[in-house]
């Protein structure tokens, strides 16, 4: 799967839960939507590719209660027509994955 739970190697997406508004895929086709799915950490980048991850915007009512549920993984406001983790496309303008706590 790919979205709004990272990527994952698995034959079958991950089943349970609300879904809605997921981008799936297989491992191999991760790199046509993000810039360096298969990068060692610290150049790891799940950030979408340009026009790759974007929807209608999905309805937030069910999680409008949880901290930080209107941010993205790196605390910009969430605009919800994007998939995954982030709100943005082309380059990442925040962390990269790697070995130490998140600043």
């Amino acid at each position: 799967m790919i979205g709004r739970h990272g990527g994952s190697a698995c034959a079958t997406s991950f089943l349970g839960g609300t879904q809605a508004a997921n981008a799936t895929g297989s491992y191999a086709s991760a790199s046509t939507f993000l810039n360096n799915p298969t990068g060692a950490l610290g150049q790891l980048d799940l950030f979408p590719k340009a026009g790759a991850l974007r929807g209608a915007a999905p309805d937030t009512s069910l999680i409008m209660g949880f901290a930080a549920w209107n941010q993205d993984f790196n605390s910009s406001p969430r605009d919800w027509t994007f998939r995954g983790a982030y709100s943005g496309e082309g380059t990442n303008p925040g962390w990269l994955p790697k070995l130490e706590v998140k600043p």
